[in-house]
């Protein structure tokens, strides 16, 4: 057995069984589920393309610079908002419209798997394409799968709240922009902290990610049991 690809792929794994367990009232169709995990390999490509685009016409944000705007910069602009952007993007066309988003831990399902088809590919370039081996592939494993997962809770949380309000005009328009906007905040501050590396920051990071995983298990389990149906 390859060890190396089977602890690249097995955090998403065990993460898309667990939420799929969760979602207790109704099951979302596995087509759809491979369709928003394929999104999520899709939102690869997207951000691949608008990294690109971004570095030239915002070399700004390609900066080599250590100090801490130009860390800020990059970290919440070129990488968590264009990463985000693109898993949100893909969330959006493949399931706005879908008859089967009808109850609001649904969001939560769609953002995660969207997420964790993101967080697969990249977890497998970052293992593949490093000299870390299975030491890269256990800390991904512990720390940036989980964490894109995580994200995309948020997200989908905030989106089905969207969803839900989406006959209330200001309601519908804040948890919109929420839906994107607090995981590129959370995304950002989870890369800036771990880019700085000194023992403060490292010790916030620790806290931050602690708190991540505490808070979005919270929120899984709560709605898990409390779902709401989407009028």
């Amino acid at each position: 057995m390859d060890w190396l690809l089977f602890l690249t792929l097995l955090p998403s794994y065990l993460l898309g069984k667990y939420i799929y367990n969760m979602d207790k009232v109704e099951k979302e169709p596995t087509s759809l589920l491979v369709k928003l995990f394929i999104g999520g390999i899709g939102a690869i490509l997207l951000t691949i393309i608008l990294s690109d685009l971004a570095e030239l016409f915002l070399p700004v944000i390609k900066t080599t610079k250590t100090d801490i705007k130009s860390l800020i910069i990059y970290n919440f602009v070129g990488v968590a908002l264009i990463e985000e952007f693109s898993k949100w993007f893909f969330l959006l066309i493949c399931t706005w419209k879908n008859k089967n988003f009808n109850y609001l831990f649904d969001g939560i399902v769609y953002g995660f798997f969207v997420s964790i088809g993101f967080a697969t590919v990249e977890n497998f370039l970052y293992v593949y394409h490093t000299d870390g081996g299975i030491y890269v592939a256990i800390l991904r494993a512990l720390l940036s799968v989980p964490a894109h997962a995580f994200f995309g809770v948020f997200m989908g949380y905030y989106f089905g709240l969207a969803r839900m309000n989406k006959n209330k005009k200001k309601p519908w328009l804040w948890y919109f922009l929420v839906s994107l906007l607090l995981p590129i905040v959370l995304h950002g501050t989870f890369d800036f902290c771990l880019s700085i590396g000194t023992l403060t920051y490292t010790a916030i990071y620790i806290l931050f990610v602690l708190s991540l995983y505490v808070l979005s298990f919270k929120k899984i389990k709560k709605l898990s049991k409390n779902d709401k149906i989407i009028v």
